[in-house]
């Protein structure tokens, strides 16, 4: 926008520098065309911020995405360590101490379920 701008002012001075060397009929047209090109342009300019906002928008979804998807990735890297390894269970009382491990980490698992479904629908939307 910067390099054509300064483009579409110099069309403008060079009719006002051409005018008393032409006739009125040009003149008129040349003025016309120059003010559909200075319209053209207003256009232009507004559709570019707009698309512009757009994409900021875009990529801050995506950044956020993204960055919920690697905090995810660690928070299961973290719990698949918590796994207990499977075992044996001789008694009721390991077959307690078994469940509520693996209760706590299903109740884990539920707490990031939510945070996870949000990051879905971002990547979605985008």
């Amino acid at each position: 926008m910067k390099i054509l701008e300064p483009s579409v002012t110099n069309v403008k001075h060079v009719i006002t520098l051409l005018a008393p060397k032409v006739d009125e009929y040009l003149l008129n047209e040349m003025n016309q065309i120059s003010d559909r090109l200075a319209t053209t342009w207003i256009t232009v300019i507004a559709e570019a911020l707009q698309k512009n906002g757009l994409l900021n928008t875009a990529l801050t979804s995506t950044r956020r995405t993204v960055e919920g998807i690697e905090s995810t990735n660690i928070w299961l890297n973290e719990l698949e360590l918590d796994i207990p390894p499977p075992a044996i269970i001789n008694s009721t009382s390991e077959l307690s101490q078994t469940l509520r491990k693996l209760n706590a980490l299903k109740n884990r698992v539920d707490l990031r379920t939510n945070d996870y479904k949000s990051f879905l629908d971002a990547g979605k939307k985008i």
